[in-house]
């Protein structure tokens, strides 16, 4: 979605995205529209100790984003389409990058584990990346 010599340049000013084949294309396509508005307004800067849902090892960082890192990070059922693939991991990725909780369905692991994703479990996500941003700019100021 953007070109790793741009961000290390700290040029904000190009994202693209790109269509998930799978039966939940309607959900990427709004978890990434969040996700390049955060990028080019600058909501994705902010220090890994201010992040409400922690990064595993492994995820995509905009301070050390590479070709390489893109490529083990996004599932070829993603970049190439499968009609297996839901995207599920994808949202999880640019959710935490905005800092916001993937896990949707409440109720806990069990429920994480046997539940359905449906479009109505990101809903809100918009309102609670404004609130959280907003959250995160008063407390720069302290």
């Amino acid at each position: 979605m953007v070109a790793p010599e741009l961000v290390a340049s700290g040029d904000r000013s190009f994202a693209t995205v790109g269509v998930v084949l799978s039966s939940t294309i309607s959900v990427v396509a709004e978890v990434q529209a969040l996700w390049v508005v955060a990028f080019l307004t600058g909501g994705l800067d902010i220090d890994k100790d201010q992040r409400k849902v922690p990064l595993p090892p492994g995820s995509l960082n905009l301070k050390n984003l590479s070709k390489s890192s893109m490529e083990a990070s996004i599932s070829e059922a993603v970049v190439l389409g499968s009609p297996t693939g839901t995207g599920l991991e994808y949202n999880d990725m640019l959710l935490r990058d905005l800092g916001l909780n993937p896990h949707r369905l409440g109720g806990g692991k069990w429920r994480e584990m046997t539940g359905v994703y449906e479009p109505r479990a990101y809903a809100g996500i918009v309102e609670e990346w404004l609130i959280r941003r907003e959250f995160m700019e008063l407390s720069s100021m302290a």
